[in-house]
C-alpha cells in the first residue's frame, strides 16, 4: 500500500500528506473512491475477504498512518490474481512471492493461504500489524515478515530462493521514492521474477514513475478486462520485468503474458 515513505523510515504523521492533498476532506472530494481508501468505515474491525474460496482476515489500524488503511488498489489486485483465465488453479502453489510496501499484507497473505511461500515487507513501524494479520490467518511460521526499506536494505537475502513474483499495491505516491522503489525492484529480480504493480493514478507526477521504469523494465499494462468490467475503474495494473532479462527463456515462455494477450493487446502506457 502507501506505507513505505522514505527509505530513511521518516513516516509522515498525516496519512493524506503523501497524496499531495491538504486534508482528508480535500482528498475525498477529488476522488469518488475516497482517494482509494475504500474501507475507512471499518477501521478498528477485522475485514473478511474471499480468495479462491479461502477466508482472508485483515485488520486495519489508523494509528499506523496511511499504511494502516486498506487501499482500493490492494483489493482490485486481489481480484485480478483470482482470474483463472490468467492464473489457473494451483498456479501460485509453491511460488516464491514477496510483497513490497505490504501495509496490511492483503495480497501476500491471500497468496500464502493458497500455498505460496510469501514474504511480507515494509518499514519497521508496520511490521507488528503485518505480523498480527499473518497470525489472524494462521500463517505463523509459514509467512515471513521482514523490514525492507527501499534502496537501503540489502536485497540479496530476499533473492534466495529466487522470487517468482513481487507484488505491490499503491506504492507509487511519493516522487522522492520513485527511484528507490525501482532500484529495489531491480535488485530483487531474477530472470524468472514477475513484478505486478497495482496503482491508482492521482497526479500527473505519477507518469514520471513509469517514464523512469521503462528505462530499466519492460512494462505491460494489464487490459482492464482482466480485472474489471467497470470502464471507469481508476486502478491500473502493470506487469514489469527487467530489460536485462527480457530475452531469458523464462520470459519468452511466460504463460501469464500469453494469457493476457487473449484478452486484448495491452493498452498503451498511460502517463
Amino acid at each position: 500500500f502507501c506505507s513505505a515513505p522514505m527509505a530513511d523510515s521518516s513516516d509522515e504523521e498525516d496519512p493524506f500528506a503523501a497524496s499531495g492533498f491538504d486534508s482528508d476532506e480535500e482528498y475525498k472530494s477529488k476522488d469518488k473512491h475516497d482517494g482509494g481508501r475504500e474501507f475507512a468505515s471499518t477501521l478498528g474491525t477485522t475485514m473478511t475477504f474471499n480468495f479462491f474460496g479461502n477466508e482472508v482476515l485483515i485488520k486495519q489500524d489508523p494509528a499506523k498512518s496511511c499504511g494502516g488503511y486498506l487501499w482500493r488498489s490492494a483489493s482490485i489486485l486481489m481480484g485480478y490474481l483470482q482470474n483463472k483465465a490468467v492464473y489457473p488453479d494451483s498456479h501460485f502453489v509453491g511460488k516464491n512471492v514477496l510483497e513490497v510496501g505490504a501495509g496490511l499484507g492483503l495480497n501476500g497473505i491471500a497468496l500464502g493461504k493458497i500455498g505460496a511461500s510469501v514474504t511480507l515487507t515494509d518499514l519497521d513501524t508496520m511490521l507488528p500489524l503485518l505480523a498480527e494479520n499473518v497470525a489472524l490467518n494462521g500463517l505463523d511460521g509459514k509467512a515471513r515478515v521482514a523490514e525492507l526499506a527501499w534502496a537501503t536494505t540489502d536485497c540479496a537475502p530476499f533473492r534466495t530462493p529466487p522470487l517468482d513474483y513481487i507484488v505491490a499495491a499503491d506504492c507509487i505516491y511519493l516522487e522522492q521514492n520513485f527511484e528507490p522503489l525501482l532500484k529495489t525492484l531491480q535488485e530483487l529480480c531474477t530472470p524468472q521474477t514477475n513484478v505486478i504493480v497495482a496503482t491508482m493514478k492521482r497526479r500527473k507526477a505519477d507518469g514520471r514513475f513509469w517514464g523512469l521504469a521503462r528505462k530499466k523494465f519492460e512494462v505491460t499494462q494489464v487490459p482492464r478486462g482482466a480485472y474489471t468490467t467497470d470502464k471507469s475503474e481508476p486502478v491500473q495494473i502493470y506487469h514489469m520485468h527487467p530489460k536485462e532479462f527480457s530475452r531469458s527463456p523464462e520470459r519468452q515462455a511466460d504463460p501469464v503474458l500469453l494469457a493476457l494477450a487473449a484478452f486484448k493487446s495491452a493498452e498503451p502506457l498511460r502517463q
